[in-house]
């Protein structure tokens, strides 16, 4: 569902004409764009190892954030930890939401100036990039897999270097000073799935692998069938 996946397939040794890239569509409610940016720096996920929360800690703690809070929208398996560490370390401005259903994230989302992933694995696509986008709000991701495919650094998002806690402080520190430019950036985003990630792209996407498919078949030589259209195969 992303080049980056695509490239580790290959390394992996399937061949690059064997492979093809189809992203998921994302169908974008206009109701939901939030115009005014919020204060606060939001992450929305699991709280587990690989979604890099206790990295995004590290960077909190060096971020010139004022009176802003950090968010963390989920629950898993790593929340006793995470609250372990803020106690120990004395981070400040740290707020769990625990799990929030969706018919109840628009006042999260109002709170945010911008969404964080700073995942520390390579996540296939991020869909929760194009939710922050819908709703008004640009994007601070790791610059891996399929996150680092979705955004276009400087455009509607920042990419940082994973676990890198100084870039990640710098890039939160420069969009929470510049809150005109996170509206501009969402609208960005917006632009985005609107032109590359319709239902109508992804139906165009997809009919095109099936053609190339049917091509190669029709190139090669088809198994011999019976009389009763049954397909012989050859025990060698």
């Amino acid at each position: 569902i992303s080049g980056s996946q695509k490239e580790l397939h290959i390394r992996m040794g399937i061949p690059a004409e064997r492979i093809h890239v189809l992203p998921h569509f994302y169908q974008v409610d206009p109701a939901q764009f939030i115009e005014a940016p919020g204060r606060d720096v939001l992450f929305v996920g699991r709280l587990s190892k690989e979604k890099g929360v206790e990295q995004l800690l590290d960077a909190w703690k060096r971020t010139d954030r004022g009176e802003a809070k950090l968010l963390l929208a989920g629950d898993g398996p790593e929340r006793a930890a995470l609250e372990n560490k803020i106690a120990a370390e004395k981070i400040g401005g740290v707020e769990f939401l625990g799990f929030v259903a969706k018919e109840d994230q628009a006042t999260m989302w109002k709170r945010a100036a911008f969404s964080v992933v700073p995942s520390i694995w390579q996540e296939p696509l991020g869909l929760v990039v194009f939710e922050a986008w819908e709703r008004g709000r640009p994007v601070v991701v790791s610059n891996v897999g399929g996150l680092a495919d979705s955004v276009q650094d400087g455009v509607d998002g920042l990419k940082v270097p994973m676990r890198d806690a100084d870039a990640w402080a710098a890039a939160m520190s420069k969009l929470l000073g510049e809150p005109e430019r996170c509206t501009a950036m969402a609208r960005a985003g917006v632009a985005k799935l609107e032109r590359d990630f319709t239902k109508e792209k992804w139906l165009e996407r997809i009919e095109a692998i099936y053609d190339s498919v049917l091509q190669s078949r029709q190139t090669k030589p088809q198994p011999e069938r019976s009389a009763d259209g049954r397909r012989q195969i050859n025990a060698d």
